[in-house]
C-alpha cells in the first residue's frame, strides 16, 4: 500500500550519496529517468486519484494534460460506457434522413452510408472512446466528469514519488543504471559495473511493485466480501463500483 509521497529531490540526493558522484548531474535527465522508473514500476496506487470536468463540443473534448489512466466517465450523473462498435462513437441522435447531419467520431457522414440506418433498436446508447488526447462521444455537446489517475507533482511541478523504501531503492537504482550505461557506452565504466547496476534495478522494480500492490487489512476484507458473494454483482459499473465491498444479504427459504 502507498500512503504518503515525497519529493523526487530526496531521490536525487540519495543518488549523489550512494554513488559518491562529485560532478554535477543534469537535473532534467535525472528527473526524466525518475519518471521512466515510475512508469516502469506501474503500480496503480503510485498515481494520484483526480477528478476533472470537461465539456464536449462537436463530439469531442480535450483530455486533462496530467491524465495517465482513465478510470470512469460520468455523463448526467450516470456511467458512460466505452464504445464497442467497429465504427466508434456513432451519433445517438442522427439528423433527419434529408439533412445529412449524421456523425461518426464527430465527422459528418452521408445519410446513405450511415451505419444501422433504419435499425435504431440496435444502437447501444451513448458511449465514448479516447484518441489522440481527445475523448470522443456519441453526443454532440455536454459536460463529462472524468475519474482518472495522474502523476502527483509538487508546487514546483516536479514529480512526487511514493514514500516507501522499495520505491526509493528502485528509482535510485534505475537512475544509477542509466548513469552507468552512459559511462559504459563511452568506455569509462566497465561492463561488469553496469551489469551490476542493471541487476539491482531488475530486483527492486519488482519489489516496489509488489510492495505497492500489497493490500492492507481493510482492502483484504473488501476482497473477501467480493469473493464470498454467492451472486456476483452484474450492475457494479452502474454504481461506479461503490457497492463492491458491501456484504451480501440473501433470504434463504
Amino acid at each position: 500500500m502507498i500512503y504518503k509521497f515525497t519529493s523526487i529531490k530526496e531521490i536525487i540526493e540519495g543518488v549523489y550519496r550512494d554513488t559518491a558522484i562529485h560532478e554535477e548531474l543534469d537535473i532534467w535527465d535525472v528527473i526524466e529517468w525518475g519518471g521512466e522508473a515510475l512508469e516502469l514500476i506501474g503500480a496503480g496506487l503510485q498515481y494520484e486519484e483526480l477528478v476533472a470536468e470537461v465539456c464536449v463540443k462537436e463530439h469531442r473534448a480535450k483530455l486533462p494534460c496530467n491524465l495517465h489512466l482513465l478510470d470512469s466517465v460520468s455523463y448526467n450523473g450516470n456511467p458512460l460506457k466505452q464504445c464497442t462498435g467497429t465504427f466508434g462513437a456513432i451519433s445517438t441522435d442522427p439528423g433527419p434522413p434529408a439533412s445529412n447531419q449524421n456523425f461518426i467520431d464527430g465527422k459528418l457522414v452521408d445519410t446513405e452510408n450511415f451505419p444501422l440506418k433504419g435499425s435504431s433498436q440496435n444502437r447501444g446508447g451513448d458511449c465514448y472512446y479516447t484518441n489522440d488526447n481527445f475523448i470522443i462521444t456519441s453526443f454532440a455537446s455536454g459536460c463529462l466528469l472524468l475519474a482518472f489517475r495522474g502523476i502527483k507533482v509538487d508546487h514546483e511541478g516536479f514529480p512526487m514519488v511514493p514514500d516507501h523504501v522499495s520505491y526509493k531503492k528502485a528509482m535510485k537504482s534505475y537512475i544509477t543504471m542509466m548513469i552507468d550505461r552512459i559511462g559504459w557506452r563511452k568506455g569509462s565504466v566497465p561492463e561488469n559495473l553496469y551489469r551490476d547496476s542493471q541487476r539491482d534495478w531488475e530486483w527492486y522494480v519488482k519489489q516496489a511493485r509488489g510492495a505497492a500492490n500489497m493490500p492492507n487489512l481493510d482492502k483484504v476484507d473488501n476482497i473477501r466480501l467480493q469473493w464470498m458473494k454467492l451472486r456476483p454483482s452484474q450492475t457494479a459499473h452502474g454504481t461506479f463500483y461503490t457497492d463492491l465491498g458491501n456484504q451480501e444479504r440473501r433470504m434463504m427459504g
